[in-house]
């Protein structure tokens, strides 16, 4: 017990490199308070799930007495899932939260105080400072061109989505989020009427977000299609443009096109590319979201790094495999503590032992900032556990621990994003 709570002082006086949130101000437009708190979190999914969806968005709106009244039950019902429980570590840290729950005589006090913090200038930032969150890589899914970031300071660092260039090639064609690339062509000052033309667009947007400092491509395709892209040839790509044909095997076909495009510039430039794989948020098919699905494109574009995402979840022995075996693969920790602690705890034991200590990555996946303090405070618990059990174990020692903890929630992701070096 001693050095684990060693590892975790340890993580707490360190700083975190956070590869990936969804910060959003004020999302959904609902005021903050308590409800609003789970209404912005992935515990939202758990209410839904316990039957209490449309309970939940009017407590947001009204958080009076009566909305808690409602709302009880099922705050009971959720009460055990690790996405209520990461948020209770920030209400207790941030909002003053007394006892071990949230209950009839304390709820009323947290939502007051969770009004007042967030009513104040700087709230984000402070909380940032709070939880030594050096920097957070962005991903604005909600806007393609997202011209102002959510937070002040210099925490935040952004990330390009590629997910609309991929599966909306064909005009008129969206990917899950909605969004299509020829919604930016005024913006960006390209007219698209050849595949030509649609490249330059792409090239365009990469542009915009490449002077604005952007570290890292991102794809969330899992949410779109499946994980395996075909090579395909650009002459027939151009003759796929050009024909009046939407069928499935000839949209399918010059995404697969533009992904193999996207990551040909990502490794002429160095750019690292993170890619969501596994588990989909609010439930999917899961048929084709395995990680070793992208075999041909890690083998292919060996100057890429890889920051696979979510532990691949649920297949977590596919990314330890590819985390081992290929040089430009990361393993990356993002939001699995959320999910699963237990899982997170299991995969990390089977990483420490296959993937080398430089691969090993951290991020959140949240989109507020009070989430993201609680989402990394339960991460560093995670590690910690991990860390203190194989040195218990005598598989390491207690010096590799503490580097591995610091490289895992900072050092990696300087050396991965940052260009830094971290020599130990």
């Amino acid at each position: 017990m001693p050095l684990r709570k060693d590892l975790v002082d340890h993580m707490h006086e360190g700083w975190v490199i956070d590869t990936h949130e969804h910060l959003q101000q004020r999302p959904d437009g609902f005021p903050d308070n308590l409800f609003a708190l789970w209404q912005q979190s992935y515990v939202k999914a758990d209410f839904a799930s316990a039957g209490a969806s449309a309970a939940l968005g009017e407590a947001a709106r009204s958080p009076d007495a009566a909305a808690w009244r409602r709302l009880r039950p099922y705050v009971r019902r959720v009460s055990n899932t690790a996405y209520y429980r990461s948020l209770l570590v920030a209400c207790h840290d941030l909002y003053g939260l007394e006892g071990e729950d949230i209950t009839d005589d304390t709820w009323q006090a947290l939502n007051e105080a969770i009004q007042r913090r967030n009513a104040k200038p700087g709230w984000g930032e402070e909380v940032f400072r709070r939880g030594k969150i050096r920097k957070v890589l962005l991903d604005t899914f909600w806007d393609q061109i997202a011209e102002e970031l959510p937070l002040g300071g210099d925490f935040l660092v952004r990330v390009m989505r590629i997910n609309s260039f991929v599966m909306g090639v064909r005009r008129g064609r969206v990917d899950h989020g909605g969004h299509s690339p020829y919604s930016l062509q005024e913006q960006l000052g390209v007219t698209v009427s050849s595949l030509g033309d649609y490249l330059d667009l792409f090239e365009a947007a990469l542009e915009w977000y490449l002077t604005r400092g952007a570290v890292a491509l991102k794809s969330a395709l899992a949410y779109d299609r499946e994980l395996y892209f075909e090579d395909v040839r650009r002459e027939d790509a151009e003759r796929l443009f050009a024909a009046d044909d939407d069928s499935p095997q000839t949209l399918q076909a010059l995404g697969d096109f533009m992904m193999h495009h996207i990551l040909g510039r990502a490794q002429e430039l160095e750019l690292p590319v993170q890619v969501h794989t596994g588990y989909l948020a609010g439930g999917g098919h899961l048929v084709g979201r395995d990680p070793k699905r992208l075999t041909n494109l890690l083998e292919k574009y060996r100057g890429v790094q890889f920051d696979l995402f979510h532990g691949g979840y649920p297949y977590a022995g596919e990314l330890a495999f590819l985390g081992k075996h290929y040089a430009n693969v990361y393993v990356d920790l993002c939001w699995l503590p959320l999910i699963s602690p237990t899982a997170a705890r299991r995969y990390l034991h089977e990483w420490i032992e296959q993937v080398p200590i430089n691969k090993i990555l951290w991020g959140g996946d949240c989109t507020r900032p009070d989430a993201v303090y609680g989402a990394v405070r339960y991460g560093q618990e995670v590690v910690a556990t991990v860390l203190a059990e194989k040195v218990r174990e005598g598989y390491m020692p207690e010096d590799l621990a503490f580097e591995l903890a610091t490289r895992i929630f900072h050092d990696n992701a300087a050396e991965l994003f940052l260009g830094e070096v971290h020599l130990q």
